[in-house]
């Protein structure tokens, strides 16, 4: 049997720590961009980007979540045998998937689903459409919730 390198198989720790580094960043990212919609105007272009950011995360966290005694491992990290970390990981699985649902569903776009994102100055260059504290009002709701999905 040869060594088992890290790109053989996760270990246990190393899928927790993921797990946990992952959920940090959709939480800092989330709070980040509710705050900046709240306070005036947000590029469109960050919006997009945080979709994508969620899209990966579910991803990463679908696999995580597939590997055996993860939830165990979890348990006994968090000290604590009667938190339900399923259902907590289940909550906030969803809530990222509703908040990516939320900027596909609600951001704008043309007669034939394209995206609009950027348009082109006098001289050429692209500019990136931005979207007002009113268009952003729902997302800040999802983001709220989303936040408060994550400790």
């Amino acid at each position: 049997m040869a060594f088992p390198s890290s790109a053989s198989k996760d270990s246990l720790a190393t899928v927790w720590s993921g797990i946990q580094a992952r959920a940090s960043q959709v939480k800092i990212h989330a709070q980040e961009l509710r705050n900046s919609s709240a306070a005036g105007p947000v590029s469109g272009k960050n919006v997009v980007d945080f979709a994508t950011l969620l899209a990966d995360a579910v991803v990463m966290l679908d696999r995580a979540a597939a590997v055996p005694g993860i939830v165990q491992y979890a348990r006994d990290q968090i000290g604590n045998q009667l938190l339900d970390v399923v259902a907590e990981f289940t909550a906030m699985r969803a809530q990222i998937i509703a908040t990516r649902g939320w900027i596909v569903a609600n951001f704008p776009k043309d007669g034939s689903g394209y995206l609009l994102l950027m348009s082109f100055t006098a001289d050429g260059r692209y500019t990136f459409r931005t979207l007002t504290t009113a268009q952003t009002a729902g997302l800040r709701t999802q983001l709220d919730a989303l936040t408060a999905t994550i400790a």
